[in-house]
């Protein structure tokens, strides 16, 4: 108490010279109607810019918050599908052998798995595009594991550490994939895909010069992960094939989140591939 006693004694001039001050304010908004609006505008755009600020702020952790639970519930349904895939697989194959006695199981070892990664480093511009990723080793990546999103195929991992993964993208002047085109489901082409590092929305597929596709039919990879459309089928240029511009379903300037594809059988097909 002694503290603050000598403070208000010391600063009493600044005190009396405050409550003076506030209470002519007050004076000359009570008796002038002008300014007494001027201060009541002040005040309820204080408190509505205020309580604006307050509302975005709640609402831009809330839709954090839900961005992650429906990416979630994306990555589910990816694994959900590559489930399905897998029993329809099984179906045919034992429709074809007729094994009717077959009896489906929760603990069926699943060949494909989704794990789901935020990228970390994004340098789309340059003509050898490598993303970053915030999975590795320890989140069981591993090299040639295929990346996409919710837009189609993005790359593969090309080197991994612990915790981080590089990713080779579809933009990088050394891409060369096998790629199948189809329409309504089925299969019209088949061709490698590569780019020639001039735009980020379009990749080049080449085909045979005996395959009739159109402008409009999809492009998947190997796994039947979407590329892409036919936006343009240049002319032929030789008699062994020709061109086309895959429009890519992928936004590369603004990745984001993504989804790593794991094959519990890719170290068999890396010592095909060596």
């Amino acid at each position: 108490m002694r503290f603050l006693f000598s403070i208000l004694i010391k600063n009493h001039v600044f005190i009396v010279f405050l409550f003076l001050f506030i209470f002519c304010l007050s004076l000359i908004f009570k008796l002038n109607p002008y300014h007494e609006n001027i201060s009541f505008n002040l005040i309820t755009n204080f408190f509505h810019n205020t309580h604006s600020a307050k509302k975005n702020y709640l609402n831009y952790f809330s839709l954090n918050k839900e961005n992650k639970k429906l990416i979630q519930e994306l990555l589910n349904l990816k694994n959900e599908k590559l489930d399905l895939i897998e029993n329809n697989e099984l179906l045919k194959s034992i429709i074809k052998n007729e094994k009717a006695n077959f009896i489906f199981s929760d603990d069926l070892d699943k060949r494909y798995k989704y794990i789901h990664a935020r990228v970390e480093k994004n340098n789309w511009a340059l003509q050898k595009n490598i993303i970053l990723l915030n999975k590795g080793k320890v989140d069981g990546i591993e090299k040639l594991d295929e990346v996409s999103n919710e837009n189609g195929a993005i790359g593969e991992v090309t080197k991994v550490t612990n915790h981080f993964c590089e990713v080779t993208t579809l933009l990088h002047l050394e891409t060369d994939i096998f790629a199948t085109i189809k329409k309504n489901g089925k299969q019209t082409g088949k061709g490698q895909l590569t780019w020639d590092g001039k735009s980020n929305k379009y990749a080049q597929l080449e085909i045979g010069i005996d395959q009739r596709v159109n402008i409009g039919d999809s492009v998947f990879n190997k796994t039947e992960v979407y590329i892409g459309k036919i936006d343009k089928i240049n002319p032929k240029t030789s008699s062994k094939g020709q061109k086309i511009e895959v429009l890519l379903g992928v936004n590369f300037q603004n990745i984001q989140e993504v989804f790593i594809l794991k094959d519990k059988l890719q170290d068999e097909l890396i010592e095909f591939r060596q």
